[in-house]
């Protein structure tokens, strides 16, 4: 049984070491220490008031630690005791003392209540138990010894503390005895309560393992966007879209996308508007025309019962259109070499903001079909000679009211001829080319 009370302090300690990091706090302490030997013999009421300690009253002990984590300290202590062999002779003692000056080594491990889930980590006070082993000299001959005991550590300044153990020292070829110490520490050593390997000063997330990338916070679903900036920390997701998903790619995070299969606008949470006047198409009664939220995306002059033509009937409609009913008329197919000369000519036509777009208290002048609106004017005209190689003749009609250039295919004045056109178009080239009233 003995044995194996000794093995059990040595495993601890050697599993302790194991976890050990280059940035937890080393501790450094002296203390005044103290033993009774006669303790042994006498029941615990009297464990004070019939002391019989033996030391020095000058510090006469000293302590190298460091913190392994939250919840363990190791320590390694060296003490002196000046004895009174003629007491111990007395008890008497099994080893015929010579000599007054004894000294004990040992290594121990303490378990701190102040580990954030006894007590807070920030306690003043901190409560601990020690476990240990070492050796412990009279006359100059070594003798084992197993310890345990309890303990506290009471902050005085930020990196300074008082400590007070008492701990009973087990020798199985001699008499037990009693070791008190009081005394002082001072942490140094760069802090690291949540060993990340990143020291406390520059942790952003102190209390929060974390990665060096992110100044020692973490970042769970490796998105590469830390979690206290991440809008969805279990889900993978976009810098764009604050760290969530985002499946259709169009700016807008899952969570908030009420269309997340289909690429849309950020004015319509994320569903497409195909017209541009931000009326999503699935709320849109006329979701190819320019309209307004009073007419449910319609223009004044269109009413949601209006239907359009069947498929199978719209060529038909637009082979018959005449040419005095479209301001732009669709010429026969432009050899490369022109579409080449053309592309490096473009200019916008007319500057759409100097003309009224969807003013409902007017009837429309001219019906634009729109093959699509750019930021940049570059990809506008591109646009512009994909169309001319089809056989078209856009117009780069300037910019909108909303900053975008405009790539316009035809303009009608008459709406039945617009939409017949533009359901050709949607169908047969563009899905995406829309009517713009202009009033």
């Amino acid at each position: 049984m003995k044995k194996f009370i000794f093995i059990i302090p040595l495993i601890l300690a050697i599993s302790v070491l194991k976890s050990q990091t280059s940035h937890n706090p080393w501790l450094i302490g002296i203390s005044t220490d103290y033993v009774d030997f006669h303790v042994v013999d006498r029941n615990f009421s009297n464990f004070v008031n019939k002391a019989d300690w033996m030391g020095s009253n000058l510090p006469s002990g000293v302590l190298i630690g460091k913190r392994i984590n939250k919840s363990f300290t190791i320590n390694i202590l060296a003490s002196y005791f000046r004895l009174e062999s003629a007491k111990l002779n007395s008890i008497p003692f099994e080893v015929n003392l010579q000599n007054d000056d004894s000294w004990k080594g040992s290594f121990q491990v303490n378990y701190n209540f102040a580990n954030g889930y006894l007590l807070s980590g920030k306690s003043i006070v901190n409560p601990y138990l020690t476990l240990g082993f070492g050796a412990t000299f009279f006359d100059n001959e070594p003798f084992f010894v197993q310890t345990s005991g309890i303990g506290t550590e009471i902050s005085v300044f930020k990196n300074l503390a008082v400590n007070l153990q008492a701990s009973y020292n087990f020798l199985p070829k001699i008499n037990d005895y009693m070791h008190y110490s009081m005394g002082l520490s001072l942490k140094v050593g760069k802090a690291d309560r949540d060993r990340d390997g990143i020291s406390d000063k520059k942790d952003l997330c102190p209390e929060i393992p974390g990665i060096d990338a992110f100044s020692g916070c973490p970042d769970y679903d490796a998105d590469g966007i830390p979690d206290h900036l991440d809008q969805c920390p279990r889900e993978v997701g976009f810098g764009d879209t604050k760290g969530c998903p985002d499946k259709d790619r169009d700016g807008v995070s899952d969570p908030f996308d009420r269309c997340p299969e289909i690429a849309g606008s950020q004015e319509c949470n994320g569903c497409p508007d195909s017209d541009r006047d931000g009326i999503a198409d699935a709320d849109d009664e006329c979701p190819s025309v320019y309209g307004s939220v009073q007419h449910k995306g319609c223009p004044e002059t269109i009413t949601s019962n209006q239907q359009q033509p069947p498929v199978e009937e719209q060529a038909a409609i637009v082979d018959n259109i005449k040419p005095e009913d479209s301001t732009s008329k669709v010429p026969e197919p432009l050899p490369a070499a022109a579409v080449q000369t053309q592309v490096e000519t473009i200019k916008p036509q007319n500057d759409l903001t100097n003309q009224k777009i969807g003013k409902l208290s007017e009837i429309p002048v001219k019906y634009l079909i729109v093959a699509g609106s750019f930021k940049e004017l570059e990809n506008a005209k591109k646009l512009v000679v994909d169309y001319q190689s089809k056989g078209y003749n856009p117009e780069l009609s300037g910019i909108d009211e909303k900053g975008f250039y405009t790539v316009v295919i035809s303009s009608f004045v008459n709406f039945d001829q617009a939409l017949n056109f533009l359901t050709t178009i949607k169908t047969s080239i563009n899905p995406n080319a829309w009517i713009l009233p202009i009033y």
